[in-house]
């Protein structure tokens, strides 16, 4: 009888359609449970009448009128579950759960208690973030001398000790996700429910986290954010299983991944601190500079061509005008800079 019940008044994303349960199934409900207390109210008359020895007990319109609100009243208006906003109703079925369908925010109708009832599930937006920063322990990549090599590591004394350059580094990440309307019933399915979802992902992190650190430098580290939400994100999406295709642990787990975030990432000494944002200022300066110089060779182009200079010859010309080490080295060789000498010279003789 369940099956039948969840093919007619469950729909494709296993929810009550609600306009059925409670304007279909509750009436049918309702006028099945009058019969029920009207047997039972029949055999009770018929019951105390005979140990009474005399029909003191019959059926009137007030008995009749009586029973037929006991049955309204336990078979629909007991029966309605009212699923709070941005939540999902499962159902249980004498205080088991039961994972065939969910019942949908607003108001829908099932069986009365004791038979049926419901826990609220939240089905918003929610962020799991790791507690605690994760430390972790990557090579640390040595400052360059004054002639561009690299000093050799000095050799380690003792093998129990950490490797020379080496730095600890900490690391926080969050993960915002939903559930997944379709998979909703595998999302109700996960031991500790909301808590199971969260050991889950916070499991991913930390074993992607430290897979990734692996094969990455103290400044890769510190100026990659996106290295590691894209390792996580990999891994949530992966097939678990590579006889079940398709099978990835967000499936598994009924939930969408909305977004993977690197929140901070910290060395543990304020001295490498101090070094990995200089590196950064360092970065951020010359990505100025490239773009400062991209702008002005933009700019001297135009007003090369706009005094009748070629394209080529425009952009060799502003090459050479703008003297950006960066931007003559796209030409790659010396005569392609003379070219752009002389290609200046024309546009400035114009």
């Amino acid at each position: 009888m369940l099956r039948i019940f969840v093919e007619k008044f469950v729909d494709k994303e296993h929810k009550l359609i609600r306009w059925k349960t409670l304007f279909v199934w509750g009436p049918i409900q309702a006028l099945l449970g009058f019969f029920l207390f009207y047997f039972i109210a029949s055999f009770a008359f018929e019951f105390l009448n005979g140990s009474l020895g005399a029909k003191y007990f019959v059926h009137n319109s007030i008995t009749v009128g009586a029973t037929f609100f006991l049955a309204f009243a336990y078979f629909y208006l007991l029966a309605l579950a009212k699923v709070k906003e941005a939540y999902v109703g499962q159902p249980t079925l004498l205080g088991a759960r039961r994972n065939e369908f969910v019942l949908p925010e607003g108001y829908s109708l099932i069986l009365p208690w004791p038979f049926m009832g419901y826990s609220e599930i939240p089905v918003q937006p929610t962020t799991t973030e790791l507690k605690e920063p994760m430390e972790i322990l990557v090579s640390k990549q040595p400052e360059k001398d004054n002639d561009g090599t690299q000093p050799t590591p000095p050799v380690q004394p003792n093998p129990n000790e950490p490797p020379a350059y080496q730095v600890r580094m900490k690391i926080s990440m969050s993960i915002l996700w939903e559930v997944e309307p379709e998979n909703i019933l595998s999302y109700t399915a996960v031991d500790g429910g909301r808590a199971g979802v969260e050991k889950a992902l916070v499991e991913v992190m930390r074993r992607s986290i430290r897979e990734r650190a692996q094969h990455l430098s103290d400044t890769q580290v510190f100026t990659g954010q996106e290295v590691f939400a894209t390792e996580v994100q990999k891994a949530l999406e992966e097939d678990l299983d590579k006889n079940k295709p398709g099978m990835s642990l967000v499936k598994r787990l009924g939930i969408k991944i909305i977004k993977v975030q690197t929140v901070k990432i910290v060395p543990s000494d304020e001295e490498l601190t101090k070094r990995y944002e200089r590196l950064r200022s360092e970065d951020l300066d010359k990505q100025a500079e490239t773009n400062q110089a991209n702008h002005l060779a933009d700019n001297l182009v135009d007003k090369f061509k706009s005094k009748g200079v070629s394209a080529d010859m425009a952009f060799l010309g502003a090459l050479a005008m703008t003297k950006d080490a960066k931007l003559v080295g796209v030409v790659g060789n010396a005569g392609d800079f003379t070219k752009g000498q002389v290609a200046a010279g024309e546009g400035g003789g114009r």
